[in-house]
């Protein structure tokens, strides 16, 4: 009975620390199998050296009960170890390495399985979104006849008030072989072809005064006190500053009017964007206007009849506040000159005469006449 009694309580004791165990272990209920070739005196169970250690004389009936007390618990005797030392290195067993090798490796190949699953979704989409795009009818675009050339030209020359008369303040940039520099002007026009251009010194006082009416001009040069007279001709007005334009034409364009075509017809007309292009042709020379959507000139070209630029004209930042389509800047280019002016106005004032005899120009005394041709 003592004897007895004496080995139920390490089994007990036994399988309360096992217990413990399996509680760390969060639970694992897999038997382990038997090992071949052991006896059950030399530990044929996988975990019965954990019930002999600190015992002594047990015999063969107890060491089959503590075998049938641990096969019920079906802890692996590794985990079970564990559990009980903490401080046990880990065990890496043949199955296990090759189970992390092979896990390793997949981990490594993921993210080119990843990328090239990905590519494959991203063609797929592109290719859905193709056949989406394809497959929906595309708005069709319907535009009107192209306009009558002679009507547009007559809608575009009154659909604006121009004014009759105008006076402003200028800025000139000019670029040029001749005459190149910065100029403070004051220019006032009277339609169809009087013109009356000053320079002012930084002062403010006239430097030069060029005035053009009736196909004539005269210039008044203060700082050479010499006086030049003659025609009206584009060679001419250039002596104040440089650009190849008939008096008509720069009172035309200072307007914001169409400037006449000698001899010149509407030819073409056609829709270009929200505004519109007219062609103008003559014997010799052929002009391009381009108009806004409410019809405001927004550049005109001249050409030759071989389709060569004689000069083009840009007017930008117009001001209807007066109910004229008044180019506030023009940018003249003439490249057979190499001439680009830029030309800003200032203060402008539509439809108020100037003063009486603006548009005349007399000799002063003493001065030097030359004529011009």
């Amino acid at each position: 009975m003592q004897v007895g009694d004496a080995d139920a309580r390490p089994s007990r004791l036994e399988r309360d620390r096992v217990t413990i165990g399996t509680d760390r272990l969060g639970g694992d209920d897999r038997p382990v199998p038997r090992r071949s070739g052991r006896s059950a005196g030399d530990g044929a169970s996988g975990w019965g050296w954990l019930v002999r250690i600190g015992e002594r004389g047990e015999s063969g009936s107890q060491q089959g009960g503590d075998q049938r007390a641990g096969a019920r618990h079906s802890v692996p005797p590794v985990k079970r170890a564990r559990a009980i030392y903490p401080a046990l290195p880990p065990v890496a067993t043949g199955s296990s390495v090759a189970f992390a090798r092979s896990a390793d490796t997949v981990r490594r190949r993921m993210p080119v399985f990843r990328s090239a699953a990905r590519a494959v979704v991203g063609r797929m989409r592109l290719l859905a979104a193709f056949l989406l795009l394809a497959g929906c009818p595309m708005p069709q675009i319907v535009q009107g006849p192209p306009p009558d050339p002679g009507a547009l030209y007559i809608e575009a020359k009154k659909a604006h008030g121009v004014p009759e008369t105008l006076s402003c303040d200028a800025k000139a940039f000019v670029e040029a072989p001749e005459n190149a520099g910065r100029y403070a002007l004051h220019v006032s026009v009277k339609r169809p072809v009087s013109i009356r251009i000053e320079a002012l010194t930084p002062m403010g006082d006239p430097a030069a005064v060029l005035v053009a009416d009736q196909g004539r001009f005269a210039l008044l040069d203060l700082r050479n006190n010499v006086f030049y007279r003659g025609p009206a001709t584009p060679e001419n007005l250039s002596r104040l500053i440089p650009a190849p334009l008939r008096d008509e034409e720069l009172v035309a364009l200072i307007t914001g009017d169409i400037p006449e075509l000698p001899g010149g017809r509407p030819d073409t007309a056609a829709r270009d964007g929200d505004g519109y292009r007219l062609s103008m042709v003559s014997p010799r020379l052929r002009q391009e206007v381009m108009l806004g959507g409410d019809l405001r000139v927004v550049q005109v070209r001249r050409l030759d009849a071989a389709g060569a630029l004689l000069w083009s004209v840009g007017l930008d930042e117009h001001d209807d506040s007066s109910g004229a389509q008044v180019p506030r800047l023009l940018r003249l280019l003439a490249p057979p000159g190499k001439i680009k002016v830029d030309l800003r106005l200032r203060n402008v004032i539509a439809r108020k005469p100037p003063p009486s005899g603006a548009f005349l120009l007399g000799v002063p005394p003493g001065m030097k006449v030359e004529e011009v041709q």
